[in-house]
């Protein structure tokens, strides 16, 4: 399996903190501040899955995700989301909630893929 990662959350600690859980475990990790940032890094790479902040400043997680998905409908993505429900629109692999286990992240992750 190709463990590439795309997060997509406009915290930095978050990012951090995911990123240092996920590396632990062998993926290979791009992050993105925002859906702008996150467009951008997908001209560069387009990874395995995508782990998206549904709560985004520049754009609602829908809007993103189906912005993603354009060309690439096959992509996995994965909420992150530190409320219960998803908002409507939000067709994703699973969701993982926040806070989270930096030392889990890994193994939440290939449990929703």
């Amino acid at each position: 399996m190709d463990k590439s990662i795309l997060i997509v959350d406009d915290a930095q600690e978050v990012r951090e903190l995911a990123r240092l859980g996920l590396e632990m475990d062998g993926w290979r990790v791009t992050a993105a501040a925002s859906g702008h940032e996150a467009l951008g890094c997908l001209k560069l790479h387009v990874p395995a899955v995508v782990l998206l902040d549904v709560d985004l400043p520049d754009c609602s997680g829908a809007e993103l995700l189906s912005l993603l998905r354009e060309g690439r409908p096959e992509l996995d993505v994965i909420a992150f989301t530190a409320s219960s429900a998803l908002p409507p629109g939000m067709e994703v692999r699973g969701a993982i909630p926040k806070p989270f286990d930096p030392f889990t992240l890994a193994s939440d992750v290939s449990r929703l893929l």
